[in-house]
């Protein structure tokens, strides 16, 4: 049955992608840690963040990646996509309760994490579950931008039942095993939030949610193209003073004025950017959280927040060269691609922050995958709270 459903998903791919000259097939996925890790900064005492984390493991234990990875393969292998851009690629660790020590000379592991019995390997996941199908990506470029660790308590048990419990995210690049790269790289971004740790003292321990970027340069048929990768910021961040979109804003100006534009005058080539920007598209214009999507896509020059933000980087007037590929493939259609709950089993789409845009190139077709697809599982879960998103671009 599983080769059958290979062949048949190869087919189609066949189909949906083709051989046009001068196009090359692209897909972002953000696979989903897993669970909220946001709740655990909001508790009110080392042993709320305690509770808080146990509740994001078992939540994490729950949403399933391995069955999910099945899905979210035979998702994209129905793409049929050359570049593969994956954000919250997450290896999950556990270990003995270090952090937990009573007498804190734990709470030092918290930035230095140190459990080492990995759980879950989403990349090793989800490039096994492609291989199955028939389909081989080589890892073109990996950036790890957050690595933590917490102690976890289970309420209902209590110290007893404590463990460490590591997260590790990274942003990937994929290319189709075949095609000729050049010029990896990835980094992460200067500006980022840092989030207190509850009952780690005065000061205490802030973890820093750094965000990341990816870049590789791809031959096809005999034409180049640049793709970036990247995940901004998320825009509800109470810390986010004086306004909710500005770390993440910063971030896109850091990787436009850092990144995009210097390497295009260094070097044109038709250039993509793959990504959860966090950024909603589908409010109206002039909204406060569509802001970044005005500055990389709408071609509205970096606001200058200089004067209420200390740290706002000096790229004022930096002006994005990228267009947005949905709204030309599919003018006046919404194409949501985010909106399932925590648990994947409940929400509906409501916000489109999955974005292929684009420069020097433009799309032949754009869609969005994985609305209805579910898990074998009981109950069946969403492959992700996001949606996939695959375009075919094409140089002129």
């Amino acid at each position: 049955m599983r080769q059958t459903l290979a062949a048949l998903l190869l087919v189609v791919s066949a189909c949906t992608s083709g051989t046009t000259p001068n196009q090359i097939t692209v897909v972002s996925q953000n696979l989903y840690l897993g669970g909220d890790i946001f709740s655990i900064v909001k508790a009110g005492s080392a042993q709320e963040a305690a509770v808080a984390t146990f509740q994001v493991w078992s939540s994490v234990q729950a949403t399933n990646f391995p069955a999910r990875a099945k899905v979210i393969a035979a998702g994209i292998a129905a793409q049929n996509p050359d570049v593969i851009g994956l954000q919250e690629v997450a290896i999950w660790r556990t270990g003995p309760a270090v952090v937990c020590a009573p007498d804190g000379s734990g709470l030092q592991y918290i930035n230095a994490p140190v459990a080492s019995t990995v759980v879950y390997d989403f990349l090793a996941s989800l490039q096994a579950e492609l291989v199955a199908l028939g389909l081989r990506y080589d890892v073109a470029r990996t950036t790890r931008s957050f690595d933590a660790e917490l102690c976890a308590v289970d309420p209902s048990v209590g110290p007893a039942s404590a463990i460490d419990v590591r997260y590790t995210d990274h942003d990937v690049i994929l290319v189709r095993s075949g095609l000729t790269t050049r010029n990896p790289d990835g980094g992460t971004y200067a500006t980022m939030i840092e989030f207190p740790i509850p009952g780690t003292g005065d000061p205490g321990i802030s973890v820093p949610d750094r965000r990341a970027w990816n870049v590789v340069e791809v031959q096809k048929d005999g034409q180049w193209y640049r793709v970036f990768e990247t995940h901004l910021e998320v825009q509800e961040i109470p810390q986010a003073q004086p306004y909710g979109f500005i770390f993440q804003l910063a971030q896109a100006g850091e990787l436009v004025a850092g990144q995009v534009n210097p390497r295009a005058a260094a070097a044109p080539l038709p250039t993509i950017l793959l990504g959860d920007l966090n950024t909603q598209a589908e409010q109206p214009g002039g909204s406060p959280l569509r802001i970044t999507y005005n500055f990389l896509a709408q071609g509205l020059p970096f606001p200058d927040y200089g004067s209420v933000v200390s740290w706002w980087p000096p790229v004022a007037g930096t002006v994005s060269p990228l267009a947005d590929a949905w709204s030309t493939a599919n003018p006046g259609q919404s194409g949501l691609t985010w909106g399932f709950g925590d648990d994947l089993l409940t929400g509906t789409m409501s916000q489109r922050i999955d974005f292929v845009l684009t420069s020097g190139a433009g799309p032949s077709w754009m869609r969005t995958f994985g609305a209805t697809a579910t898990t074998s599982t009981t109950p069946p879960l969403h492959a992700s709270d996001h949606l996939g998103v695959a375009a075919a671009i094409q140089v002129p």
